[in-house]
């Protein structure tokens, strides 16, 4: 791609290489094949299934080990909440949701402050109350919550006190470590939230913490311009604004590889921001958390170990019992610590029960190696009647409740762009002031992004998942 000065030097201010420019472009115009699984992950093949025993005793070796280690919880949070607002901006095409919303209005934990301005809603409030209702909720008038981060709406209420997203984090936090200083919660953040509400949730945090004789910070990070992506027109050359200048666009939550990558851990927990629950269901979630946690201290300790050793045999039965369930690599004995060599994540995995999303399967990668990887169904050929039986088959889904360690034997931060699969990219068709364009996202950060890690899928049970795409899902029980 021949690029101008004018193009250079834009490259120049936002950190982006020409030879990442020309692999953009170059990926663009090829096309991205798509994803081939060869079998979905299920219980004993890919998927490990804990007993009561064992759960116990992995959450014991995570509390044994945690007043040594230094934790931190990584969430993304960065998503606008006007995609959960969705059907309200247009309730005529969306009925069904629209009367659910109404029907059920104040069991939302925002309903006090809409009752504060309008009075009692119910079946007798008419068209044109309805009308300023969402108004209220959406714009600046009331709530802002067309515009606001996710994190910041109203997810629960308790004892008449509201909390949104961030809050019910920062409570998560202290219920996975009470009692203990130096846990950090690390949000990705978007520039909608102000500096006053950044401030506020450190301030917050701090409170809790003093309340309940623990202490954690609250620390936060941007995507970086770096991580922006360019676009390709219909004729094949980069996409441009109207002044000429190369049109970037946001990398999607891949990029966030770069800002976890940065993060100072010996134990860190991934979970999205709206996937939150209130206090007295989350019991479960704090008990499969420490879970996996205490699975990747054991997973580490041994691994470093068997790094420093000779013992080919062992690194092989190990590699066996948690990464390949019983597969033969059929790698050499000199190549067994570069295999081991690499960040670690243990990922929870639930029965999946229709939620959309990605899901765990077995891959084959160049090499001819297996390994267990989590793929989007729209990364599928679902047009390949082999492909879309063995998407059919899957039992399991994800939902992204990671805990990882990116630290070598010698205490190194790993690289983890070394580790990101670029052909696990996602492009997708946009349009552009009325022409095509095609746009490009990195890999995922828990699919492509992290697809050279080794990784361990273990079942958790499904009350430990409560998503929120729309704020109708914060009517399920999981939310009230």
């Amino acid at each position: 791609m021949t690029w101008t000065p004018k193009d250079l030097e834009l490259f120049a201010n936002k950190g982006v290489s020409v030879a990442e420019a020309d692999r953009q472009i170059d990926q663009l115009r090829n096309g991205v094949a798509p994803t081939k699984v060869i079998a979905p992950c299920t219980p004993g093949n890919g998927i490990h299934v804990l007993t009561e025993s064992q759960q116990e005793r992995f959450k014991e070796i995570y509390e044994a080990n945690v007043a040594s280690l230094h934790v931190t919880k990584f969430v993304p949070a960065s998503g606008a909440a006007s995609r959960m607002f969705k059907h309200l901006f247009d309730p005529e095409n969306n009925p069904s949701l629209w009367t659910e919303f109404k029907d059920q209005i104040q069991h939302f934990a925002f309903y006090s402050l809409l009752e504060a301005k309008f009075g009692a809603l119910g079946d007798q409030t008419s068209n044109d109350t309805w009308k300023e209702v969402v108004d209220f909720i959406l714009t600046s008038a009331g709530l802002s919550y067309s515009t606001a981060p996710k994190g910041l709406v109203a997810f629960h209420s308790k004892e008449g006190a509201i909390r949104n997203a961030f809050q019910e984090h920062l409570h998560e936090t202290l219920d996975l470590d009470k009692g203990r200083d130096g846990f950090c919660i690390h949000f990705t953040v978007g520039p909608g939230l102000a500096n006053s509400e950044r401030k506020k949730i450190k301030e917050e945090a701090e409170a809790l913490g003093k309340a309940n004789a623990s202490s954690f910070e609250v620390t936060y990070s941007e995507q970086a311009e770096s991580t922006d992506t360019l676009a390709l027109t219909f004729q094949g050359d980069a996409a441009r604004d109207q002044e000429g200048n190369i049109l970037f666009r946001p990398g999607g939550h891949g990029s966030l590889i770069q800002n976890l990558g940065a993060i100072v851990g010996d134990v860190i927990f991934v979970k999205n921001i709206d996937n939150v629950m209130p206090d007295h269901r989350r019991p479960s979630t704090i008990h499969f958390k420490k879970v996996l946690a205490g699975i990747l201290c054991e997973v580490v300790e041994e691994r470093n170990a068997l790094i420093a050793s000779q013992a080919n045999q062992e690194k092989r039965s190990f590699i066996q019992k948690w990464f390949t369930f019983g597969k033969d690599l059929g790698i050499s004995d000199q190549d067994l610590n570069a295999y081991l060599d690499r960040p670690i994540r243990v990922c929870g995995m639930v029965k999946n029960v229709g939620e959309p999303g990605g899901g765990p399967f077995w891959l084959k990668d160049a090499s001819g190696f297996e390994s267990v990887q989590i793929v989007e169904k729209a990364q599928i050929d679902t047009a390949d009647s082999e492909q879309l039986n063995l998407l059919s088959q899957s039992t399991h889904f994800n939902p992204v409740d990671l805990v990882c360690h990116m630290k070598d034997p010698e205490g190194n931060r790993y690289d983890l762009s070394m580790y990101i699969n670029h052909e696990r990219s996602i492009i997708a068709e946009k349009s552009l002031d009325g022409e095509v364009i095609k746009v490009i996202e990195h890999p995922g950060l828990w699919n492509g992004s992290m697809e050279g890690w080794l990784t361990i899928f273990v079942e958790v049970p499904l009350d430990t998942f409560a998503p929120v795409k729309t704020v109708n899902d914060l009517l399920r029980k999981e939310h009230q």
